[in-house]
């Protein structure tokens, strides 16, 4: 399966749950968390799961498994 096809947990995306946690997370650590340990500061864009999930709800909604990331280093990894 491609980056860019659906992943069945694709759906959790969506959910109210996620964009509340994602908010939270955003809200509290604003910054790139990688650009940071850089010396380097940039606005976080993209809450990222630190372990993929892989459809693992539990996983999917613990907090301490996201990071926030700016686009540039979500993308690059």
């Amino acid at each position: 399966m491609t980056k860019y096809k659906k992943k069945p947990w694709a759906k959790l995306y969506k959910r109210t749950k996620w964009k509340l946690l994602r908010l939270r997370k955003l809200g509290i650590t604003p910054y790139c968390e990688y650009c940071n340990n850089m010396g380097s500061l940039k606005v976080a864009e993209v809450v990222d799961h630190i372990t993929p999930h892989k459809g693992d709800e539990k996983l999917f909604f613990d907090e301490d498994n996201l990071q926030s990331l700016c686009k540039s280093c979500h993308d690059m990894h």
